[in-house]
């Protein structure tokens, strides 16, 4: 399973839409969607907003 897969499962896990966890993590919903599709790949910054969420 990709990293953006991942993301995609612990986002749905946690009930959660892709504008909810980018308000959360300071990352646009459009760069999560791309994340998640394994388009782009997240800066570690992020990546540690993405994990406290």
């Amino acid at each position: 399973m990709s990293f953006g897969e991942n993301v995609k499962k612990a986002r749905k896990s946690k009930s959660l839409s892709l504008q909810e966890l980018s308000d959360r993590c300071g990352v646009s919903r459009s760069m999560l969607s791309q994340i998640e599709r394994g388009e782009k790949t997240l800066l570690s910054k992020w990546l540690v907003k993405l994990q406290k969420v």
